[in-house]
């Protein structure tokens, strides 16, 4: 196939998507309403800490913007495929994709885009009034340069979290079930990604693994590079490192889809 075609079945197949998804819209507003949760959560608890007399190493300012901004980061570089592919293999299903010309990464990247435009359409109200209520210390910094460095560090990361994903959802070709391989990333996310707890507040003897860890180029990176005055040997290390990350999650996934592609065997096949 050649790329335009291939982006014509993307293209049709993320029209289909967000037609069922729409048929999902009130379970999307819950999950939005969760997902909005952990930052309101995570700014109340810092807010706190800092009005009880602890000195922190950001201002409020970059606490506000930071926590307000995070749940469309987070959006933006989120997938889910990892958790539904082992089933996909283990079912049979995936077979109707391996009978097809077509990749069954058309489907998941379709899915992914469709859900993302979707529930970008029910978040972005509330982060909208999440902002009103702390107007006050919010600042969205402007400038051409910063908003492009931000925007590429999103598509890495989302590009990452993506390989990501993937790579664990392969496994399913080897192993029936991969939820506790999920659980764990979900538990290292929980702590590493920066959501309740932004990286910047970690002691400053764990910084040089922080600024290091795959978890940090999800999302976390992109906001220091929209909100922190980062300086040039800063931005050039982020980069190299979310570079790096990205292309060995890219690498390790293709690999292991080949390897697992040429291993299959569907039910009843």
């Amino acid at each position: 196939m050649t790329m335009s075609q291939k982006w014509r079945v993307i293209r049709r197949l993320f029209a289909i998507n967000c037609a069922s998804t729409m048929a999902y819209r009130f379970e999307f507003i819950i999950w939005m309403a969760g997902s909005i949760v952990t930052p309101i959560v995570g700014l109340a608890i810092w807010r706190a800490t800092a009005a009880s007399g602890a000195t922190l190493p950001v201002s409020a300012t970059y606490l506000t913007t930071y926590f307000v901004m995070s749940s469309l980061f987070a959006l933006a570089t989120s997938s889910w495929h990892g958790e539904w592919m082992p089933s996909m293999i283990r079912e049979g299903k995936l077979s109707i994709w391996l009978m097809r010309p077509g990749s069954v990464y058309f489907e998941i990247i379709a899915n992914n885009l469709a859900e993302k435009v979707i529930k970008l359409v029910v978040l972005l109200p509330m982060v909208g009034i999440f902002g009103w209520f702390f107007r006050d210390d919010l600042a969205v910094p402007g400038g051409v340069l910063r908003w492009t460095l931000t925007i590429i560090s999103l598509l890495l990361g989302a590009i990452m979290f993506f390989s990501l994903r993937a790579l664990v959802g392969t496994i399913g070709f080897w192993m029936e079930e991969t939820r506790s391989i999920n659980v764990a990333i979900g538990l290292l996310e929980g702590i590493l990604l920066g959501g309740i707890i932004p990286l910047a507040l970690f002691p400053e003897w764990s910084q040089g693994f922080v600024a290091a860890q795959v978890f940090r180029f999800r999302f976390a990176f992109s906001l220091d590079v929209l909100l922190a005055d980062l300086s040039t040997a800063e931005l050039i290390q982020g980069f190299a490192w979310q570079l790096a990350w990205t292309a060995g999650m890219v690498a390790a996934s293709v690999w292991l889809w080949n390897r697992g592609r040429a291993v299959f065997s569907a039910v009843g096949g």
